[in-house]
């Protein structure tokens, strides 16, 4: 487990091909955190140890790339830690945002079609998490029919690092069912070895090869079964662009919602990042540019034939 050299811009527009033909340049991968029961606890850590999930746990952040492929994975946490806090102690995430790829550019679309230079590469996560310039979340609120094609996207794109977790604990039932270990660390080498096997068997698949197989938004079938395909989010884009008006989201006059900050860190950056990432998502979607990824020789294809 590894992030992309920092050097090597070869290797990280190969692994953020897939985010790139979706509308996300230089999106190094999606985040999120996995509760794993803990059977065994001793009694004065069972409350820092329960969390959302209402049972003792033990909690662990890891980033993955469209393929699936683990590009990091932290040590374990008590289960009543937030993702606010997590996120400050994962290294991979934190070198990103102290710098890692500052070198690293692209250049994307203005809304009117100029090409500008975007510096950096950032990681996407729910609204769970600090808005820093190197981490984007879809828009709880959306206020321009743009923001929300966009935020529909990005929430799609996300869901990569939810169904690892499901593979990876139908792989492992120590991970499905929960751990009977009472020693912190040694929950911790069982979660990060299970995390390495996966890897492993990932590497020596064809998994790692780009999802060369597209299909662009516009060339969607309108009878396609919305219920079992994983490309349903491009015909809720396509409604979007047919019923939402261009200035706003049904909202009356001078009225808009307010985020909800709580203790949220927001840098400067995000912000105007956010706005950059979206005109770029918009321009390609109005030139039908917009694709989407699906593995090649898939037995569950995105799309029904």
């Amino acid at each position: 487990m590894k992030l992309p050299d920092s050097g090597d811009n070869e290797g990280l527009m190969n692994n953020g091909l897939e985010y790139d033909l979706a509308g996300f340049p230089s999106c190094i991968g999606s985040i999120d955190v996995v509760h794993i029961r803990q059977w065994l606890i001793s009694s004065n850590l069972k409350i820092a140890a329960t969390g959302k999930e209402k049972f003792p746990s033990r909690a662990f952040e890891v980033m993955v790339n469209h393929r699936r492929k683990v590009l990091s994975a932290t040590k374990g946490f008590y289960g009543s830690t937030n993702d606010k806090t997590i996120i400050k102690f994962d290294g991979a995430v934190m070198s990103i945002k102290n710098g890692l790829y500052s070198n690293y550019t692209r250049m994307i679309y203005e809304e009117n079609g100029n090409m500008i230079e975007m510096r950096g590469m950032y990681h996407i996560n729910d609204n769970g998490y600090h808005k820093w310039g190197t981490s984007m979340e879809p828009s709880k609120h959306s206020r321009t029919r743009a923001e929300m094609c966009w935020s529909e996207m990005c929430e799609s794109l996300r869901k990569d690092v939810e169904c690892f977790f499901g593979v990876l604990k139908q792989m492992f039932a120590i991970l499905k069912y929960g751990c009977r270990f009472q020693n912190q660390s040694v929950m911790d080498n069982v979660f990060l070895t299970c995390v390495a096997i996966y890897n492993q068997r990932f590497m020596q698949s064809s998994s790692d090869e780009p999802w060369e197989e597209l299909v662009s938004l516009h060339s969607l079938d309108a009878d396609t079964d919305e219920a079992d395909s994983d490309a349903a989010v491009f015909n809720r884009i396509r409604d979007i662009n047919g019923v939402v008006p261009e200035s706003g989201i049904g909202l009356p006059d001078g009225m808009a919602f307010e985020d909800e900050e709580d203790d949220t860190e927001t840098d400067l950056d995000h912000d105007a990042r956010k706005k950059m990432l979206i005109e770029h998502f918009n321009y390609l979607l109005s030139q039908d540019r917009i694709l989407w990824p699906r593995r090649v020789g898939s037995s569950r294809p995105y799309l029904r034939k």
